[in-house]
């Protein structure tokens, strides 16, 4: 079932103070994920977020388009192509190689490589600066979309 994203007309609308509520919420539990060890979690809402904001760009740039909840690679080639704003342009960037660290720390926990053997330790240290850089990036998304994204 394809989710369409909800229409925010302002920080004061509905939709503004349920999402405002939600990220505060995000960001409080991504912080407290980090400090008790539970970067997974802390990825997982740090794309949560990543892909909220790049939808809510989605939205700006075409507004006839219906915009629907969708993953960070789909976002991003949309975005891509016609985003005028060189920082957004560069944060894309950030963002594509941040979700490829996410993939591999997600998906390959518990897999092993034919001549690579990665402990435990090393992949949850992975997983730690993955989540840490996950914060980073969906603040800094999460800025740059305020700043252009006028309502």
């Amino acid at each position: 079932m394809i989710k369409e994203r909800a229409k925010n007309t302002g920080p004061k609308s509905e939709v503004g103070q349920a999402r405002k509520e939600l990220y505060a919420n995000a960001h409080f539990r991504i912080k407290e994920s980090i400090e008790k060890g539970f970067y997974l979690e802390a990825i997982a809402l740090c794309e949560s977020i990543i892909c909220d904001r790049l939808e809510a760009r989605i939205a700006w740039i075409s507004p006839q388009k219906k915009t629907i909840f969708n993953n960070i690679g789909n976002n991003l080639d949309f975005l891509e192509p016609r985003e005028p704003d060189t920082l957004l342009n560069d944060t894309y960037l950030e963002i594509r190689k941040w979700a490829k660290d996410r993939n591999k720390t997600l998906h390959e926990m518990v897999k092993l490589e034919l001549i690579n053997y990665e402990d435990w330790n090393k992949k949850y240290d992975e997983a730690k600066k993955t989540a840490i850089q996950g914060l980073r990036i969906a603040k800094k998304i999460s800025n740059h979309v305020k700043r252009v994204n006028k309502i």
